[in-house]
């Protein structure tokens, strides 16, 4: 199984009444960050705001555009809350008469307030409720001091990136540590921000703005500002945002993710010794770095396994609905795999099930030999900053501690991970949280 974290948010400021199309078209190019449900609050000094369980195409399949120059919109996977229509985003809250719509990816699970009631377990809601506390006036007179004060007073130890839907104006917030990404462009259409710069490709862009740990910027009509809050003594940057949840197209934390992970595949190759046939990726996140790999050790690439499904089984609520995607999620071409030594390329093993499946696989279609390298050290800890990393417990390299161990569990001739002192030379411990390889 693999890793999830908490979302993808898209918000926009349009030139003319169709920020709903917008909305929607980009929620449906992040849609890889989340597959619970999915939701859009649109409008100008009010908002509607229609949301439900499913993908954007269902959601939104038989729905009338709402009108309005400006929105928000989420797609999600649940770290806080559970799987329903209750918990989707954004969340909308009418306050002195005026309407107010929050949408967020991130986690602030160890800065919980119990004493602000609320109508979900989600932490978003807890966000959106604790700014109504301490600002406690109209949203139309909400001030950057108001919003930054009350989000860095209560919830500065998080992980978030805020899209906040204001009257006549949008509103985006990251943390003090910078987790999480979220990107501002300014383009013929109208001005947009959103959790990955993929979400901006049908956009006649002018420029692209990576909003920094720390950092505040309100979206008007025709105009934008960016302003710092707060400045980090060290950024923390999720480094799974380029290993594994990213689009490859995307540019997150000034790097792009599909040459980082090329260049992960190639470090590896570079500590590896091992002779095979062919490497096979395991699709997705797995592709770059098995072209990086093959490139370096000029052993051939070959795609072995077909993907069946776009679903991708880390986003499942529940491990029984895991376990019967990763069954269903690869073919394998068995002309391909037949009587080779196989270099089997993936991003990380977190409980094992996908990669134990995937060997048996291989093995019965007839591959003599499957050595799986893996493009980021060993999983070890939990993680309280928006990636829903299992219980230590149900992590499957602390049960074993050790390579040639894991490898004969799961039935592979062997597994290397790439080490940490490569990992670094890609990733500046300065800028990027490691902490679950730790």
């Amino acid at each position: 199984m693999k890793l999830h974290e908490e979302c993808g948010v898209f918000a926009c400021s349009i030139k003319d009444n169709n920020a709903f199309n917008y909305i929607k078209y980009g929620l449906m190019m992040l849609q890889h960050r989340g597959q619970e449900s999915s939701g859009i609050s649109c409008g100008d000094k009010e908002y509607t705001t229609i949301k439900d369980k499913g993908l954007v195409s269902d959601v939104f399949k038989n729905v009338n555009p709402i009108t309005g120059t400006f929105g928000i919109g989420h797609v999600r996977y649940s770290t806080q809350g559970v799987s329903d229509k209750l918990h989707a985003q954004p969340f909308q809250i009418n306050f002195y008469n005026e309407d107010i719509a929050i949408a967020h990816n991130g986690n602030i699970s160890k800065q919980i307030i119990s004493d602000i009631p609320t109508t979900t377990n989600s932490d978003t809601e807890i966000i959106l409720k604790q700014l109504i506390k301490d600002i406690n006036k109209k949203p139309s007179e909400w001030t950057f001091e108001d919003i930054t004060n009350s989000l860095y007073k209560n919830f500065k130890e998080g992980a978030w990136a805020l899209v906040i839907a204001l009257p006549g104006r949008i509103i985006g917030v990251k943390d003090p540590n910078g987790y999480r990404p979220l990107i501002f462009c300014q383009a013929d259409e109208g001005l947009f921000l959103a959790s990955e710069d993929c979400a901006f490709n049908s956009l006649t862009i002018n420029k692209i703005i990576e909003i920094q740990a720390g950092e505040y910027i309100e979206i008007t009509k025709n105009n934008y500002e960016i302003r710092k809050y707060y400045t980090p003594v060290k950024k923390n940057q999720c480094v799974f945002e380029h290993i594994y949840f990213s689009n490859p197209s995307s540019v997150i934390f000034g790097k792009n993710v599909y040459e980082t992970r090329v260049k992960l595949g190639k470090y590896m190759a570079r500590e590896d010794n091992i002779k095979a046939d062919i490497v096979i990726p395991v699709m997705g996140s797995g592709l770059a770095a098995a072209i990086g790999y093959s490139e370096e050790s000029k052993i051939p690439l070959h795609l072995g396994l077909k993907k069946n499904k776009i679903e991708r089984s880390f986003i499942q609520p529940t491990q029984e609905e895991r376990e019967k995607i990763t069954k269903e999620k690869y073919t394998l071409i068995r002309n391909v795999i037949k009587d080779k030594k196989i270099i089997l390329i993936d991003d990380s093993i977190v409980r094992g099930t996908t990669t134990k499946y995937i060997t048996k696989q291989l093995k019965e279609s007839g591959a003599k030999e499957v050595h799986i390298r893996l493009s980021s050290p060993p999983i070890i800890n939990t993680c309280f900053s928006g990636i829903d990393i299992p219980d230590k417990k149900e992590l499957i390299f602390p049960k074993f501690n050790s390579e040639k161990e894991l490898a004969k569990f799961i039935n592979a001739d062997s597994i290397k991970y790439i080490s940490q002192e490569s990992f670094n030379k890609i990733f500046n411990i300065k800028e990027f949280c490691n902490k679950c390889f730790m």
